[in-house]
């Protein structure tokens, strides 16, 4: 199968034990079918802790979180005891991708980098040239659907148009909406800060951000050229990773509209603080992603939200 990755993606590399949001925590972690088996064929002691470590939800196989939400099986150090005693390829699947994502076409699988990992969001926010996507163990393009064909065409319109760097980011922005007929709503961040809050809560710190965006009145501020790159880069991570979907449910201007506001709102975020970073800008898209993009239900009432007329 074909395989379309961004150029960054080969720079990714998990900083286990120096990560201050480690993934192994306050996250509900499902084991595949195929690595349960390797679990339950571990014998001795560990294999004694990973039957105990293991429990049925919902008829899936889940790790048995701990105190603080903790993976059972990541150690007083935030390392992996699967991978110490067992080696990686013990991994369950979801472990072993994370924080990878991929999109599934008739010709192809395209991967990418979420931006919930600390280590991915500061890769894809500092990067300064303009990112391509490599094609992967070869590229053969035998067939398409016709929907796919005018989507790739399309979306490489708005690549095109969000990585023209002859343009203000705002600009660029404006006329992607111009051209798709994008309607985003007019409420100010205050407005916005109460409708997030109205969302599913994953960590209570988000609270704090969202206080700040209800302060917030206007992003009409000169961004340094840094931060302008750091802009685009983050459209394009949106748009890469949220239009692929709607190939098959229809919700293109939703989605692109989703990738518009998510900068925005990250705007919207960054301003007015004193001394704020590129590294503080990863954070907070970190924050963002885990709250919003890793939530099916607080997608879904995004969308919704965006809903184009």
């Amino acid at each position: 199968m074909n395989r379309l990755v961004p150029d960054y993606y080969l720079a990714f590399a998990c900083i286990k034990e120096r990560c201050r949001h480690n993934c192994c925590i306050g996250w509900e972690i499902d084991i595949d079918e195929e690595s349960y088996q390797k679990y339950q064929a571990v014998t001795g002691v560990f294999g004694e802790r990973l039957q105990e470590g293991i429990v049925t939800q919902d008829s899936t196989k889940v790790f048995r979180l701990g105190e603080g939400e903790r993976c059972p099986f990541l150690n007083d150090r935030n390392l992996c005891d699967i991978i110490l005693h067992l080696g990686e390829d013990h991994l369950c699947h979801i472990c072993n991708n994370h924080p990878r994502f991929v999109n599934y076409f008739s010709d192809r699988e395209e991967w990418g980098l979420g931006l919930c990992c600390e280590a991915a969001a500061e890769l894809i926010i500092k990067k300064k040239e303009p990112v391509t996507f490599l094609e992967r163990d070869g590229f053969d393009v035998e067939w398409q659907e016709p929907e796919e064909t005018i989507f790739f065409a399309t979306r490489e319109e708005i690549y095109d148009m969000l990585q023209n760097r002859e343009r203000t980011v705002a600009e660029r922005m404006q006329a992607v909406m111009e051209r798709w007929q994008i309607q985003l709503p007019s409420w100010g961040f205050p407005r916005w800060a109460d409708e997030l809050a109205k969302l599913e809560r994953l960590d209570s710190a988000w609270e704090e951000e969202l206080n700040r965006l209800s302060l917030v009145h206007t992003t009409l501020q000169a961004w340094t050229d840094d931060w302008e790159l750091a802009w685009e880069q983050l459209l394009m991570y949106f748009v890469y990773r949220h239009l692929a979907e709607s190939v098959y449910d229809g919700r293109f201007r939703e989605r692109l509209a989703f990738s518009l506001q998510s900068v925005m709102l990250l705007q919207g975020l960054s301003a007015n603080r004193e001394g704020m970073t590129l590294t503080d800008l990863a954070e907070l898209a970190r924050q963002y992603s885990a709250e919003i993009e890793y939530s099916e239900e607080n997608m879904e009432e995004m969308l919704s939200v965006l809903q184009q007329k």
